[in-house]
Parts: C-alpha cells; sequence; structure tokens
C-alpha cells in the first residue's frame, strides 16, 4: 500500500525487517538500496537517518492512522472478518457466594477478557466495583480475572466484566451475598 503522496509506508518496511532476516541483512550491507527499493518518502528518510527511535515510531504511528481513516472510507471489509472483544463469562463464580462487610477474593472465568477488564456486581440500582482486579487472557482467549470485592447489601447480583475498548459480559444472577446476623 502507498502512502498519499505515492511513497511506500515506513511501517511497511519496519514490519518486513521484523519477519526478514534476509532484509534485515540488506538494510544492513546497503541501507540506500533496501529505502530506494521501498520507495520511502524523503521526510522518512530524514527520520530514519537521525536513528532516534522516538521519531522513528512516531513516523510510523501516523502512517498507521493514516491507513485507518483511509481504510475507514472503504467498504466493510476492515470491520467485517476481525473478531469481537465481546467477553464472556462461565459461569459459576469461585466462590459463587459471601457475607457482607467483608472483604472476599473472586475468581471468574471466561473468554476475551482485556488486561484492564473491570468486574462490577449490581442489585436493584447499586454497582459494586472490584479491586485488585487482575487478569489473565491466554493466546486461545481463555481468561481467569481475581478481584477483591466489598459488599453492603445482602442479596442477588448480576455480575459483569466489562473490557476497556468496549464489551461487556452479563452473568444474571451470578453472585449471592448473606448477612449473617439475619439468620
Amino acid at each position: 500500500m502507498n502512502n498519499m503522496q505515492g511513497n511506500k509506508y515506513l511501517l511497511q518496511l519496519a514490519a518486513d525487517l521484523s519477519r526478514d532476516p534476509e532484509l534485515r541483512d540488506r538494510i544492513t550491507k546497503d541501507p540506500s538500496a533496501v529505502i530506494e527499493e521501498y520507495g520511502i518518502s524523503p521526510v522518512a528518510q530524514a527520520i530514519l537517518r537521525t536513528r532516534d527511535t522516538d521519531q522513528i515510531a512516531g513516523e510510523i504511528a501516523r502512517e498507521a492512522r493514516e491507513i485507518i481513516a483511509r481504510l475507514r472510507d472503504q467498504p466493510p471489509i476492515v470491520m467485517m472478518p476481525w473478531p469481537t472483544n465481546q467477553p464472556t463469562i462461565t459461569p459459576p463464580l469461585s466462590p459463587s457466594s459471601g457475607p457482607v462487610n467483608t472483604p472476599i477474593s473472586v475468581t471468574v472465568r471466561g473468554t476475551l477478557f482485556s488486561s484492564k477488564a473491570t468486574l462490577s456486581f449490581s442489585i436493584a440500582g447499586t454497582t459494586v466495583n472490584a479491586t485488585n482486579v487482575v487478569v489473565n487472557t491466554n493466546s486461545e482467549g481463555q481468561s481467569t480475572m481475581t478481584a477483591t470485592v466489598v459488599f453492603t447489601t445482602a442479596g442477588v447480583y448480576d455480575v459483569a466484566v466489562t473490557n476497556l475498548g468496549g464489551g461487556t459480559a452479563l452473568l444474571s444472577a451470578g453472585f449471592t451475598v448473606t448477612d449473617p446476623a439475619k439468620r
């Protein structure tokens, strides 16, 4: 793909360098030939010559934004094939119940929890947010979240895992809070 000035992207060169040991050897021996072969713009060439990684990364980020902006205006090939980041919760939570006014360490299992996902519990218009949330998601999308939560009201709570970039998994009536003083 070429940029708006007809030059190839520095981003493409960087991607190819990360995958192709032969290209890395060629650029080490004759950087000018590889840069010319890739049709890198004079501006990007000047940035490369500085060897300033922050400037190089900035130019690659600018190019990525340009690519996304161009693709956004094209038919839905960009949006359709990409997988969703919609998480799911696999019941039950561990534990699935606990007492009021006591810190409870909860484990939630499911799929596609982002590293910055949040965990919340809701009942009758009240939401309780978990703290100390730690998420582990393997390469197959299987996720485990551990967190601490303290409830002040007994009842049956709905559970929500919300990914930072969007997508929420809901488990209705997924956690029961008891009040031992009211037995």
